[in-house]
């Protein structure tokens, strides 16, 4: 996400599984940078959960993240 961040990636996405505690830091700084970062079904992140997971994640600028989400959603 930090790649994101600083313009070396167009974006990210990881399909499986997240523990918070490894993509906190990263989503923050990527949302700072102007990215948008969410789970992989389009939902925001949220941290200090009960279960401290998140269903994949996806970040990007707004217009790939879109594209990107769109080809992951069933139509």
């Amino acid at each position: 996400m930090c790649l994101v961040a600083d313009g070396s990636f167009d974006g990210m996405l990881s399909l499986r599984q997240a523990w918070e505690w490894d993509i906190a830091a990263g989503a923050l700084i990527a949302e700072r940078a102007g990215a948008v970062v969410t789970n992989r079904l389009g939902h925001p992140l949220h941290f200090n959960a009960e279960l401290p997971r998140s269903n994949g994640v996806l970040a990007a600028t707004p217009g790939l993240h879109r594209d990107l989400l769109s080809r992951l959603k069933p139509q």
